[in-house]
């Protein structure tokens, strides 16, 4: 029917005219494309559109609900003419708890009809119904869809028919399908009833087929999802040394004159003999112009993306990366620092010859401590800080507890620092230096020699400068792909010795408990050559 012939009653119509009515009227609106600037008469026209659509619509909802309960009733008569009669009770079956004993009494004409009278079915609960709602192009209001793939269609069927034009700014919903629930008979809430009583009904076991619950074999229950996530990794390990604020993308410095420049050069000592001869004549130290130094920062950074519908529906997944994520950056950073460090030490010094002992070696970490304390003239209890990867220590901890004397159950980790303490040394076990290699199957070798690195406490300084820090960052591009940057951080670090100078020294990592004995034949020798005599 065109759209144009409205009808004076829609209840006369079938429900194929209906449909079609319906949309013929649509298709019209959408001819019209309503809005701001949409003239007096296409307004008009578009109201009589929605007052058709809106009685259409109306008709078709009052003509589903006939058919739902008409397809009721009629499930109700269903297996009344069966031909089914009741199986007569066998004496001594009937063995109902608290059922009175019958008294024997002749069958009445009533008692002997009821016998006779067919048992009615009851019928299964009739399952949940899709039905196509209004406007869907193709499928008569109330029509029912016999499958989730009719459904389907129905809804695609339903968006090809939606305006593809700008039609306002207000939100606009259609219907494509109605889902309606079977009867709950005497389930259903009603103003009069009681809803205690109702979830007591429910939760009857003598509701169920059989009348009971049967315990069945196994959990049966599917085994439970744990979404939390195992996090190992933490900070530690990271090299300690103060920090300075770098704002303008790094820093010039200068050590100064070296103290050993200064100590060869200014200040003599001359005899009475030479003052009056007036030879030699006497020196000045000019003191020297020094050079600036420059070092600019570096940028450390991490970008971590996912996927908009992975955060929603997994975020302890999208936070365990993102914490990893930074905590990998610190140690990578703290890598690089330590190789500058490394690097800047040169040459590096071969420990003490002939010693393969790990323990007698750290006698060489202490003499150059020494070393450094005599060429700057520190104070005698001045610290050096000592370097050390962090493997080292069980290694010490394993040759300590071989040698003579030595509790091989209680050697602990403030003995081995008490150690260095004592000898104005503070101890810094790092990892991400001289990192172990590690095979697929959890080993590693024990690395032939250790590196110790030593410097004059304070001397180095850590440069930051936070460039940019953000948690999250959306994007047109990324929205298109529905992914999004969880994470992205940037910082600026350096790194820079301001005076002195680095050591490092190699030591062995023979573990063998061995203990000096009572007469020492052979001096230590130092590193660098000499012995003590």
């Amino acid at each position: 029917m065109p759209f144009t012939e409205l009808p004076s009653d829609y209840t006369s119509q079938t429900d194929d005219d209906l449909a079609a009515l319906l949309d013929g009227a649509l298709e019209a609106y959408r001819a019209l494309e309503i809005g701001e600037e949409s003239s007096e008469e296409d307004v008009t026209a578009a109201e009589v559109i929605a007052a058709a659509v809106k009685a259409v619509r109306s008709e078709q909802v009052v003509r589903a609900d006939a058919l739902a309960e008409r397809r009721a009733r009629i499930s109700a008569l269903e297996g009344l003419d069966s031909d089914e009669t009741p199986e007569p009770a066998l004496d001594g079956a009937d063995e109902t708890a608290g059922t009175p004993e019958p008294v024997a009494a002749a069958a009445s004409p009533v008692q002997r009809a009821a016998a006779r009278t067919p048992a009615i079915k009851h019928p299964a609960p009739a399952p949940a119904v899709i039905l196509a709602s209004a406007d869907v192009p193709g499928y008569a209001t109330g029509q029912e869809l016999d499958s989730i793939d009719a459904a389907g269609k129905a809804i695609l069927a339903r968006m090809r028919g939606l305006p593809t034009t700008r039609i306002g700014e207000h939100f606009a919903r259609y219907g494509a399908v109605m889902l309606r629930r079977p009867d709950f008979g005497n389930l259903a809430q009603t103003a009069g009833s009681d809803d205690l009583h109702l979830l007591r009904m429910a939760s009857d076991q003598k509701r169920l087929p059989g009348g009971s619950l049967t315990a069945a074999g196994g959990w049966c229950a599917p085994s439970e999802t744990l979404y939390d996530l195992c996090q190992l990794e933490t900070v530690e390990g990271i090299l300690s040394l103060p920090e300075i604020n770098v704002t303008r993308g790094g820093i010039r410095y200068t050590s100064g004159p070296d103290f050993g420049d200064i100590y060869a050069g200014a200040g003599s000592i001359l005899t009475e003999d030479q003052v009056e001869a007036g030879s030699p004549a006497k020196t000045c130290y000019e003191v020297p112009c020094p050079d600036f130094e420059e070092v600019r920062l570096e940028a450390a950074y991490v970008c971590v993306k996912a996927g908009l519908l992975t955060n929603a529906a997994y975020p302890e997944l999208v936070r365990r990366v993102v914490e990893g994520s930074v905590t990998a950056l610190a140690h990578k950073t703290n890598a690089r620092i330590l190789a500058q460090m490394e690097a800047s030490a040169s040459p590096q010094i071969q420990g003490a010859d002939g010693v393969d002992n790990l323990t007698a070696a750290l006698g060489s970490v202490a003499w150059q401590a020494e070393v450094m304390r005599n060429y700057w003239r520190l104070g005698f209890n001045a610290t050096i800080d000592v370097v050390i990867p962090h493997w080292l220590m069980p290694l010490i901890r394993a040759d300590w507890a071989l040698r003579t004397g030595v509790d091989l159950l209680s050697v602990s980790d403030a003995e081995i620092r008490a150690w260095f303490t004592v000898r104005n040394l503070n101890l810094q076990q790092v990892y991400d230096w001289q990192a172990l290699t590690i095979g697929a199957s959890m080993t590693a070798s024990v690395p032939a020699e250790a590196k110790v690195m030593l410097y004059p406490s304070g001397t180095w300084v850590k440069g930051v400068s936070d460039v940019i820090s953000l948690d999250a960052v959306y994007d047109s591009t990324g929205l298109m792909s529905n992914t999004y940057t969880a994470l992205f951080a940037e910082e600026g670090v350096l790194a820079v010795q301001r005076c002195g100078a680095t050591s490092v020294v190699q030591v062995p990592t023979c573990v063998n408990g061995n203990t000096g004995a009572a007469s020492i034949t052979e001096c230590f020798v130092h590193p660098g050559g000499g012995s003590a005599t």
